[in-house]
């Protein structure tokens, strides 16, 4: 996420372009081919994972973000909530983590309210619980091993 001093235009279709080339790859990616969003005084941006990305290719490699106005025939800019035009493009360069996918995890907490929480009830909704997190996650029923519910239980009357 870049933080910018005032507001910013952020309708859509956005005034400015943003450009992410990932060093020592073939990989370009233009404003397009990214999730970007832009608020109050911030632009932020993912890749979009549908533009066919190979994860592992990347990982550990340096990449350059440049937003504003994008190559020589750009008539895009980044403008303030006034419409004043930022004077340079925003330009910075970080390197992406280099983690094992396959060894990488995560853990959260959350609370379903409104139910009736008994042994049964907890007993009852694992699998659908399970099932709701790998359909939120977009994944596939072969990669039902990668989500690992620790025992549910009822902490006061909620589970």
């Amino acid at each position: 996420v870049v933080v910018f001093t005032e507001p910013l235009r952020c309708e859509k279709p956005f005034t400015f372009d943003l450009q992410v080339i990932i060093e020592g790859t073939n990989y370009r990616f233009d404003r397009e081919e990214l999730q970007v969003v832009c608020e109050g005084r911030k632009v932020g941006f993912q890749i979009d994972p549908t533009v066919g990305i190979d994860v592992e290719q990347v990982m550990g490699k340096a990449f350059t973000v440049e937003i504003g106005k994008v190559g020589v025939d750009s008539l895009s800019n980044i403008f303030d909530a006034n419409g004043n035009a930022i004077e340079n493009n925003v330009k910075f360069s970080k390197t992406l983590a280099n983690i094992n996918l396959d060894e990488a995890s995560s853990s959260f907490k959350f609370v379903l309210e409104d139910i009736d929480c008994s042994d049964d009830t907890v007993g009852a909704l694992a699998d659908e619980v399970k099932e709701k997190i790998m359909l939120l996650l977009e994944l596939d029923a072969s990669d039902n091993n990668r989500i690992v519910l620790t025992p549910l239980r009822c902490e006061n009357g909620n589970m």
